[in-house]
């Protein structure tokens, strides 16, 4: 029994040290090709990165949607260097309903340390749609903004209402020359815990 017991805590000390040098080098990296990712939303953090939630309203869509995202940076080759971002997020609806996404994303080219005031653009899509229905990600969307201090405010140009429907459930794919959606959701996102590993959906998305 004695063995056994060693030989799972050796088994989680090695499991536990590859993450720390995982981390470790991921940091390096950041450090030397994207050393704003330590900075994102103007404060210090460090581990590169960030991560945060918001609330996006949209009336034709059903109501509140519980965002939550996090990215890492994602240095690029040129002419894009140390301007991607890459990661994932969960969207909560108004019925509960909860969509794992995958997130990437992109900033102007040769950022300063302090990113307020920067532009950012971020793509999400069903990552669990590609498993399941081959190439339908549905829902997809863009989220347009600037980062300021501690927060990231962002819009997502109708995105929500061209995903769902008026009452929250998700719409089929679009036919060609469909309209999209054009109430457009607004958003401040507020920074998240760097434990909070994989976030439930509320019994309403606008709760907290």
């Amino acid at each position: 029994m004695g063995r056994k017991r060693g030989g799972r805590a050796g088994c989680l000390g090695s499991l536990l040290g590859l993450v720390v040098l995982g981390l470790a080098a991921s940091s390096l990296i950041a450090a030397i090709f994207a050393p704003w990712g330590f900075f994102l939303g103007g404060r210090f953090h460090p581990v590169p990165g960030w991560r945060g939630w918001a609330v996006l309203h949209s009336a034709a869509a059903g109501g509140d949607y519980r965002l939550y995202i996090r990215m890492t940076p994602a240095p690029s080759p040129a002419p894009h260097a140390a301007s991607g971002l890459r990661g994932d997020a969960f969207l909560c609806t108004p019925r509960g309903e909860r969509f794992n996404l995958t997130l990437s994303g992109g900033m102007p080219r040769s950022l300063p340390l302090d990113t307020v005031g920067q532009p950012v653009r971020l793509h999400l899509f069903n990552r669990n749609g590609l498993k399941a229905y081959g190439t339908d990600r549905r829902p997809k969307f863009d989220l347009t903004g600037v980062w300021g201090d501690g927060t990231l405010t962002m819009t997502d140009g109708g995105g929500l209402a061209t995903a769902f429907r008026r009452d929250g459930t998700l719409r089929p794919p679009l036919r060609p020359n469909e309209a999209h959606g054009e109430e457009v959701a607004t958003a401040r996102f507020e920074p998240a815990s760097l434990f909070v590993f994989n976030p439930a959906c509320p019994a309403s998305a606008g709760g907290r």
